[in-house]
């Protein structure tokens, strides 16, 4: 038992509340609900498969991994009651006060493909921005608009060969009238005006 325990990183078991909740002041802005919410999306997604990880040199001689962005996640009421003993009204408060501070962002998703016509069940993915608790509240107060730090599962596959115009969702131009257009922007040509031609001058009459 010793020797399995031994094998992990003890660092792996719990998760880990950044430092910055307490020494940027988000522990003096935000209520019970919202931190309990905070807590309970941190345990739900720390060092889950893909979660990205940074080397922080604390000091010279001490460099820690710390976790640069979580992955999205969506708690069902039975998790809520079950694991974490909240309701789903007291969570749902709490996560809505982390949105409006930026700590927490959420996305629409459906359970059903768009590819089928089954009824589409819409439900809420949530995501903890460890970039904003790194962040002082004061500048967040002010209205300051933290940049995101994205998720490296995040990208869709193929995303990075897409034009900026694929990315914005506008459809390129279809390939057969772009090569129609070009073809004919090549074969056509100017067509030279003719000079006209030089009078011959009459010799004079005797």
């Amino acid at each position: 038992m010793g020797e399995q325990n031994a094998a992990h990183n003890p660092a792996d078991y719990y998760s880990q509340l950044d430092r910055g909740f307490w020494a940027n002041g988000w522990i003096a802005v935000l209520s019970a609900r919202a931190v309990a919410a905070l807590v309970i999306l941190l345990d739900a997604t720390w060092m889950q498969a893909g979660t990205d990880t940074v080397d922080e040199e604390v000091r010279p001689d001490l460099t820690v991994k710390q976790v640069k962005a979580l992955r999205w996640w969506h708690l069902t009421e039975t998790q809520l009651t079950r694991d974490y003993q909240i309701s789903r009204d007291m969570f749902d408060r709490g996560v809505n006060e982390l949105i409006e501070w930026q700590v927490v962002e959420s996305r629409k998703r459906a359970s059903v493909p768009r590819t089928t016509w089954a009824e589409r069940r819409w439900y809420r993915e949530l995501r903890v921005r460890l970039e904003v608790l790194r962040t002082p509240v004061a500048d967040v107060a002010g209205g300051r608009r933290v940049p995101r730090v994205a998720h490296s599962s995040e990208p869709e596959p193929g995303d990075e060969k897409l034009g900026s115009t694929a990315r914005r969702g506008i459809a390129p131009p279809p390939a057969g009238r772009a090569s129609r257009a070009n073809a004919k922007t090549k074969t056509k040509t100017k067509k030279k005006k003719a000079k006209p031609k030089a009078r011959k001058s009459e010799a004079p009459r005797g």
